[in-house]
């Protein structure tokens, strides 16, 4: 499962990234959104995008497109 595709509310565990360049992981990895690390939906915008998310005490705005790309389990590692 994504984060894009995961249900709000919900902490799910991050466990890796798809389909993404080495630029991007970069980033994920600068904001916190490393394996192993608990995350939740918070809300979406109205029109969908962006997501707001929670991981450990910051919350995040990012793109679906880019939520896509971290792949996520619902129980811990």
């Amino acid at each position: 499962m994504t984060l894009s595709d995961s249900p709000f509310g919900h902490e799910m565990t991050v466990s890796g990234f798809q389909n993404t360049t080495e630029s991007q992981v970069g980033l994920f990895l600068s904001l916190g959104l490393a394996p192993a690390m608990r995350v939740r939906v918070i809300r979406s915008a109205p029109m969908g995008c962006p997501l707001q998310v929670k991981v450990g005490h910051s919350l995040l705005s990012i793109r679906r497109k880019e939520a896509a790309c971290i792949l996520v389990n619902e129980g811990s590692l």
